[in-house]
């Protein structure tokens, strides 16, 4: 799966007093690959927990291209449990091939390649328990590129995170250039 490699560049962190309200403090990145400028954010309360997304954008041959921040999310703890959906009789998880192990500041992180094909998610929705028994998931491989890692704030609490690249992204970000992303992220505290 390999990837255009365009450079990347320093870009000023954006406010996000939202989230730092929300959360107590906020997550950025300070590097970006070049031409990505930042979009919006939004914040999320799911109940038990706030999750905030931050998304950055280009237009790179008339092909919108974008980079998703969200956190706290849960990560893996191996291959195979990052897209296993525990409520169908069938569990789907995501091809061996899917992910690779990657270092993110010292510490195991995951990439991964892909995600449920949208006919596939659209199968979800059939109430019929047998045929989702037998139905064989497809897995689409240029979806999007992830990556799952945690990120130790100033006071030692381990907030776990995911960066998306969304539009083909093999062909313009490698896994180096995330890991560069998700190495770069400063920590914006509450005043």
């Amino acid at each position: 799966m390999a990837a255009c490699s365009h450079a990347l560049v320093s870009v000023q962190p954006p406010i996000l007093d939202d989230v730092t309200e929300a959360l107590g403090y906020s997550l950025a990145p300070t590097t970006m690959p070049t031409g990505f400028e930042f979009d919006r954010y939004e914040v999320f309360d799911i109940g038990s927990e706030i999750i905030p997304t931050i998304a950055y954008k280009r237009i790179q041959n008339a092909e919108y291209q974008q980079i998703i921040f969200s956190y706290p999310v849960n990560l893996p703890s191996y291959t195979n449990s990052v897209y296993t959906l525990e409520n169908l009789v069938l569990k789907w998880q995501a091809p061996d091939d899917a992910s690779v192990r990657v270092e993110v500041n010292g510490k195991e992180s995951y990439i991964v390649y892909g995600g449920w094909s949208v006919k596939s998610m659209r199968e979800l929705l059939n109430p019929n328990p047998d045929f989702l028994a037998t139905y064989v998931p497809e897995w689409n491989y240029d979806a999007y590129r992830n990556i799952f890692f945690d990120h130790e704030l100033p006071s030692g609490e381990i907030v776990s995170m995911m960066i998306r690249a969304l539009s083909n992204p093999s062909e313009w970000i490698t896994n180096e250039e995330l890991v560069a992303i998700a190495e770069s992220l400063v920590y914006t505290p509450a005043t």
